[in-house]
């Protein structure tokens, strides 16, 4: 059913030979969209490649102010292993010129290595440098501060820069709490800065989510290599509190208000597996992820290492982007190949109608060359098939005329074919001959030999007009087309013993090279393209001295074909009208068809 409806659609458009105007404009809007889907997908890239260049800014930002923070503890950390003693004001000193540089540090701690027979004194020195409610603390379920529980050692906030506004976290006991306690424990072992999971701050009202790093200190002049030596060796931590979001926040501040991001994304790595989103500034409302596989792309994102912890920033471009304004090209590339389509179709379609008077003179003429090819086809069988492919490249003159030139002779006819002629009837006659005929011309052919003529029983053949391999060449082609002609014979033979012509049929085949006359000879009204000369004479004589079933030739063309054939002397026969002797020769034909193999050879070839 559908095919009826399609060719009912199809048909008319192929009377009126409007379909190539239908394929063109059918053509032309493919390829234009598949330009534009082409050029769309290039320039989505090359704007790819734009917004990685411009988010890679505030990830580098952020990265850059990650390391002046950690360089800022690490210098802190030196401070104190090259003094003796860091009292609360050398602290309060020191600490206060590194926060005025560093605006997104919340505080600066020192968590001395308390153990539990020093508690008291420890709590008794701070209340003398002026803090009167200091005590060791910790969280209770509720979320409250109370006096820390007995245990064997302490970490607590013992000095904090700046005070103000970090006073709830004095006497904090940082180990007391697991994800705090977490970082100090891997800071201990390791010996190197560490940065702890995001936490709840104690010094935060809100709950604000915040980072502590935090780096080991041992005694002065000692390295704190060993276990054995750490323990010995170790006096506290320093810890920097950084509020995540006045972290990143002022990292990303001059790329805040820039339409060129929608979103930009940090997520922590956590010591457990998974990530938590420590912050978040998007252009839309839409629900915060919670991982970064949640985030649709495109998006960039990079892996920026902060201390021991692994942190991933996820920079997203605007929504709707790109807008159609930033793919004006593909765009301008669709309308114009659409464009171009339709005035190529209008064109295409204003030509049609004098193609279709130009196809009616053509098929009229197609029908006349038809009749032509015809009567060629007829007429190539009556010449030479290098005459007729000469003639029709213009390549050979078609009035009287001749030239002289070194040809190699080839005649050919079946032995006693005048008696064997009275024994056969007319039918079995020509079906001998005409058999007999189209082997010898095929191999004559498939060699490059010029038909001459069937002149009875014989075919008469030559190398070297119209076409020419050269005087040697051509006389190497007729020997062995001569060869392969005797043992066709053969099969022949077999092939009509089997069809119950039990007269014997052998070939007789004479071989000459000389200078002929060759061209056109006749009148004008008809003309014969043939060969004629003396050499022609000894070429058609010399072969009814031949013996059946063998090639024989003359000394002039074994001087021609020494190198490639072993021949035997045959005998030199005296020619009527002929002033010189005439000596003959037979090509040997073994196994290998007569080819001459050196290896094979003890002698050197017999000259004429």
């Amino acid at each position: 059913m559908t095919a009826t409806i399609f060719y009912s659609v199809l048909k008319p458009l192929l009377i009126r030979k409007w379909l190539p105007v239908v394929a063109l404009a059918v053509s032309g809007v493919c390829l234009s969209f598949i330009l534009f889907l082409y050029a769309s997908d290039a320039e989505r890239q090359r704007l790819i490649a734009k917004f990685e260049i411009t988010a890679n800014q505030p990830i580098l930002a952020i990265n850059n102010r990650i390391q002046a923070i950690l360089a800022t503890v690490e210098s802190l950390v030196a401070y104190y292993e090259s003094s003796e003693h860091v009292t609360r004001r050398e602290f309060q000193v020191f600490t206060s010129f590194i926060l005025s540089r560093n605006r997104d540090i919340q505080a600066l701690e020192w968590l001395p290595n308390v153990l539990a027979e020093e508690r008291d004194i420890y709590e008794l020195s701070a209340r003398l440098d002026g803090l009167p409610e200091f005590q060791i603390r910790e969280r209770t379920f509720d979320g409250r501060l109370a006096p820390a529980a007995l245990r064997s050692e302490y970490f607590p906030v013992y000095y904090v820069e700046p005070l103000a506004g970090n006073e709830g976290a004095l006497g904090f006991d940082v180990m007391s709490e697991t994800t705090r306690s977490a970082a100090l424990v891997r800071a201990r072992q390791t010996s190197q800065l560490v940065v702890s999971d995001p936490v709840s701050l104690v010094q935060s009202s809100n709950g604000e989510h915040g980072i502590l790093m935090v780096a080991p200190v041992f005694e002065r002049g000692q390295s704190g290599k060993t276990p054995g030596q750490v323990e010995k060796q170790f006096l506290g931590f320093v810890l920097a509190v950084v509020q995540i979001p006045e972290l990143i926040g002022t990292a990303v501040s001059p790329w805040t208000d820039t339409p060129a991001f929608g979103g930009i994304y940090v997520f922590a790595n956590l010591d457990g597996e998974g990530q938590e989103l420590v912050f978040a500034r998007q252009a839309s409302p839409a629900a915060q992820p919670a991982v970064v596989d949640a985030i649709s792309r495109p998006f960039v994102s990079e892996l920026i290492w902060v201390a021991d912890r692994e942190w991933e920033v996820v920079i997203k471009p605007p929504p709707r982007w790109p807008t159609p304004r930033d793919l004006w090209l593909p765009w301008s590339l669709l309308f114009t190949g659409l464009g171009l389509t339709a005035v190529a179709s209008a064109i295409y379609r204003m030509r049609l109608r004098g193609i279709m008077q130009l196809e009616e003179l053509a098929s009229s003429l197609q029908a006349k060359n038809q009749r032509l090819e015809v009567v060629s086809a007829a007429l190539a069988k009556y010449l030479p098939r290098q005459l007729w492919n000469a003639e029709f490249v213009g390549n050979y003159g078609r009035s009287i005329g001749a030239k002289r030139k070194l040809l190699t002779i080839f005649f050919g006819d079946i032995v006693g074919f005048t008696r064997l002629s009275t024994e056969m009837r007319p039918d079995e006659l020509m079906f001998i001959l005409n058999d007999f005929f189209s082997e010898i011309s095929s191999i004559g052919l498939r060699h490059g030999a010029t038909l001459d003529k069937y002149v009875g029983d014989a075919v008469v053949m030559f190398f070297g007009d119209p076409t020419s391999n050269g005087e040697h060449q051509d006389a190497v082609s007729c020997v062995t087309m001569a060869i392969e002609m005797q043992h066709r014979m053969h099969g022949l033979r077999a092939k009509w013993r089997g069809l119950g012509y039990t007269q014997p049929f052998h070939m007789r085949i004479g071989i000459h090279s000389g200078a002929c006359d060759v061209g056109n000879f006749g009148s004008d009204e008809r003309m014969a393209y043939t060969i004629v000369g003396l050499e022609v004479n000894i070429a058609a004589r010399i072969e009814k001295f031949g013996a059946p079933d063998g090639v024989t030739i003359t000394g002039e063309t074994l001087e021609l074909v020494k190198d490639q054939f072993e021949c035997e002397p045959h005998k030199k026969i005296s020619l009527k009208g002929v002033e010189r002797d005439v000596e003959l020769f037979s090509v040997i034909m073994g196994s290998d068809a007569g080819l001459m193999h050196k290896e094979r050879l003890k002698n050197p070839p017999l000259l004429a």
